[in-house]
């Protein structure tokens, strides 16, 4: 038969051990976080770039407005002082996605989020530090194609059209792109690299849909020279293109903010505990030894 008591006795050393371990790496995690935040209170916000940007569209007015109301806020103005309707309001969102940004990659600063940083560094081929959401993305003035992608799919959503996303696999190029419905026609839209075509064309969306290398190389060049019909996809119809990769961010965030108190405390409170039963068993053990003599 088991004796219950011995057996507590026998674990209790191990379970001391185990709890000021993890009060030694709750305590590091407090420190970390505590590190953090008094960096990111020093840290300025991102600042508009100050160098001439070449080879792109790029306005500082429209990269100055860094919260998605405000760029909603002058798009919706300026659609009803030129009493645009349909596909003329996309091209002007297209427009200001086009001007606000050049081409560079945004990231979530690592005393943001340390463990997402970490966590990319283990994984870098997900890119899980790149800006996922609008209100992250939309703070910068530059951003790659998904992240560009991204933000004008959200002002598209805000002025109530259906979209999607448009993904090209290519073997030596991989892009990401957004097509937007107007009365029963897709139309294209690349606000990263800026391609001169057509806009007002659904043809334009249909053509790259099926993998028209004569419309693909007349808008890219030779960037997609071994691309196939099967490596372009429309996704995402109405929905959010990195749900996933948005989950990792915001786990990550709450283990970099509160991931200490989650060891920090229970462990303290499981040393305290065993303390107080280590100094109850002396005091036991002491009455014992009086009462003996």
């Amino acid at each position: 038969m088991i004796n219950l008591s011995h057996y507590r006795e026998l674990s209790r050393p191990v379970m001391r051990r185990v709890s000021s371990l993890a009060f030694l790496f709750g305590s590091c995690l407090f420190i970390v976080t505590s590190l953090c935040l008094v960096v990111s209170l020093l840290v300025p916000d991102p600042e508009l770039t100050s160098s001439i940007i070449s080879g792109e569209q790029y306005s500082v007015d429209a990269a100055a407005l860094d919260t998605v109301s405000e760029l909603t806020d002058r798009i919706e103005l300026d659609v009803r002082e030129q009493e645009l309707v349909g596909i003329e309001v996309l091209i002007l969102i297209d427009e200001y996605v086009r001007n606000k940004y050049y081409h560079e990659y945004s990231i979530i600063p690592w005393y943001d989020n340390w463990a997402l940083a970490v966590t990319d560094l283990v994984i870098p081929q997900y890119l899980l530090s790149g800006s996922m959401k609008p209100v992250d993305i939309v703070r910068y003035d530059y951003g790659i194609c998904n992240q560009q992608a991204i933000l004008f799919q959200e002002l598209v959503k805000e002025f109530g059209y259906d979209y999607g996303s448009v993904r090209f696999q290519s073997p030596d190029f991989g892009h990401f792109a957004s097509a937007a419905k107007v009365n029963g026609d897709w139309y294209f839209f690349d606000p990263n690299l800026e391609p001169e075509y057509d806009r007002t064309d659904p043809n334009v969306f249909r053509q790259i849909d099926l993998g028209n290398k004569q419309v693909l190389t007349m808008m890219y060049g030779d960037h997609f020279e071994n691309i196939t019909e099967d490596m372009i996809e429309l996704s995402d119809i109405n929905s959010f293109p990195a749900s996933r990769g948005v989950l990792a961010q915001e786990m990550t965030f709450i283990l970099s903010w509160y991931g200490w108190i989650f060891i920090l405390l229970p462990s303290a409170a499981a040393m305290f505990r065993q303390g107080r039963l280590q100094r109850r068993g002396r005091d036991s053990s002491s009455s014992f030894s009086n009462e003996a003599t």
